[in-house]
């Protein structure tokens, strides 16, 4: 149940609080229908559902479609709180539920998700991925492993534990980047890799992999392949980073292992 809940936001709308605002005129629910702001130079004027308007000058209260955000400008100094109580779900990835083995990724997804998420954290980045990857899984373009290893890789930039791939780790250089560290989760160039105590070499098509992972725009993340040889040096070195920096054994995993 707690999958389908997180699953069925997805694409929902989420509101961000917290932010400097003078004092609202009245709190508006969105579970009593849809909310209408219009701004300009004279305030703003709330309307919901076939109420009449509203006038409520501050805060302006923006909402962005393309994000599912909501932002509120403020007055300088002030504060007040905001709270969402309802949201409008226009997707449920209902139709994943007959594709296998591709739900069972998506509840892997899901389990991995909440253990990077915290509560009271924005979340959007890692909700946004989510929304990404199911929607890779559903147009079935790509290798279910590749999307995986992209899903895993992305997860940890978000948390803040990507690996360093994109210069040496001891001379900085960013030429033949071939051996990484596991102890150190860095790459290392040729000739500095000599020296470390756990040198694992990488084709410069997994390095590369990794890189654009990492940096790629979000709504590109899922436009590239690679062959089989780079994806199994690929899923060889997520599994390991994974069970060096993960603690938790993801029960999900161990449907994902007896469909190999």
């Amino acid at each position: 149940m707690k999958h389908r809940r997180i699953l069925s936001g997805l694409a929902a709308l989420m509101l961000a609080a917290s932010l400097p605002m003078s004092a609202l005129a009245r709190e508006w629910d969105i579970a009593d229908g849809d909310i209408t702001i219009v701004a300009d130079n004279d305030g703003q004027k709330v309307s919901q559902g076939t109420e009449n308007d509203i006038s409520d000058d501050n805060p302006i209260i923006i909402g962005n479609s393309a994000t599912n955000t909501v932002s509120i400008v403020a007055e300088k100094d002030q504060t007040a709180n905001v709270t969402l109580s309802g949201a409008n779900i226009k997707e449920y990835f209902l139709d994943l539920a007959q594709m296998q083995p591709g739900v069972y990724y998506g509840f892997y997804f899901l389990e991995l998700a909440e253990y990077f998420g915290q509560e009271g954290n924005d979340e959007t980045q890692m909700l946004n991925l989510l929304y990404v990857t199911m929607n890779a899984i559903r147009r079935g373009k790509q290798d279910l492993r590749l999307i995986r290893c992209i899903f895993e890789l992305r997860t940890i930039t978000i948390s803040g534990e990507a690996p360093q791939m994109f210069s040496c780790m001891e001379c900085g250089t960013k030429e033949n980047l071939t051996v990484f560290s596991l102890r150190d989760s860095a790459i290392y160039c040729q000739n500095c890799g000599k020296t470390i105590r756990d040198p694992w070499p990488l084709q410069p098509g997994t390095v590369l992999a990794c890189r654009y992972i990492i940096a790629a725009p979000l709504e590109k993340l899922y436009g590239f392949t690679v062959n089989e040889e780079i994806l199994d040096e690929f899923e060889r070195l997520l599994r390991a980073y994974l069970h060096r920096y993960v603690e938790k054994k993801m029960k999900t995993l161990q449907i994902l292992d007896l469909m190999k």
